[in-house]
């Protein structure tokens, strides 16, 4: 008899793997077919609960890190290295009294930051803060205006705000997806919902093939059936091959599809949370 493989064990699935099974699992039971089998509810209960558990996934701190946010931190490194290695060659090199002098004050001034480029971003952008603060103040002007620095230091300190208003931007954004629940009890609550939609499914398509015997709507969970099982069985297939541990299934498994595993993930933060 057709059923949806309720009973698969998800625990081997890591956080990236569960959460893509889940979103496209979600899709298969769309708005029309609940509302044409009274599942409404069970259905809008797993839209909720995957909803909640992408959003914990996505809220990981990986996400901050965008490629805008990556070449705002690279545009200002190069400036401040720029601002170090020029003062440094007129230190070491220049043949006048003056430059030398400018080179000095600046190259003392920049000593306490030297590594600010390899700090954190927070660590980064206030050392940075710090720094610009004083290097455009009046003591520095000249110095400045000497070595031909004026305008990179004041393009230093705009990449600098800009970098911070950005990354506030997005650490809002991840604030409001951020969810109290733990990724595991987030998880457990998927399955849940997931298992008792199955179960509906599963008992309605009983009653269309075997004891109404309405084709037609034996046939339209029937695919669903379909859908969800080979998403299963495309599941268990990426956690055996990685090595995993993946429960047997039925013996009325379908044909199975081909394995696309671009949704596994190597990072230690997608793997399943300790029981």
């Amino acid at each position: 008899m057709e059923a949806i493989f309720k009973d698969f064990d998800f625990y081997s699935a890591r956080n990236a793997e569960h959460v893509y099974f889940h979103e496209n699992a979600s899709l298969i039971f769309t708005e029309s077919f609940a509302s044409t089998y009274g599942l409404t509810d069970l259905r809008e209960q797993y839209i909720a609960a995957v909803t909640a558990e992408s959003a914990k996934h996505v809220s990981n701190p990986a996400y901050l890190d965008t490629p805008e946010l990556q070449s705002l931190d690279r545009a200002r490194d190069n400036v401040f290295y720029l601002i170090a290695h020029v003062a440094e060659a007129y230190l070491s090199y220049a043949f006048k009294t003056e430059d030398t002098e400018a080179a000095n004050l600046i190259v003392y001034l920049m000593s306490p930051y030297r590594k600010a480029a390899a700090m954190s971003y927070l660590e980064e952008t206030a050392v940075l803060a710090d720094f610009y603060s004083k290097l455009l103040s009046d003591e520095y002007a000249e110095a400045l205006a000497t070595l031909h620095l004026s305008e990179a230091a004041a393009e230093g300190k705009r990449l600098n705000d800009e970098f911070n208003e950005l990354y506030k931007k997005r650490s809002a954004e991840v604030l409001g997806r951020t969810v109290s629940a733990t990724m595991k009890e987030l998880r457990t609550a998927t399955d849940t919902a997931f298992k008792a939609l199955a179960d509906a499914v599963n008992a309605l398509y009983l009653v269309y093939a075997t004891i109404t015997k309405d084709e037609t709507k034996a046939a339209e969970l029937k695919a669903v059936i379909d859908g969800v099982n080979a998403l299963i069985v495309q599941l268990r297939q990426v956690i055996q091959q990685r090595g995993g541990n993946a429960n047997e299934l039925p013996d009325s498994t379908p044909v199975t599809p081909d394995t696309d595993d671009s949704s596994s993930s190597t990072e230690e933060d997608d793997m399943p949370e300790e029981l």
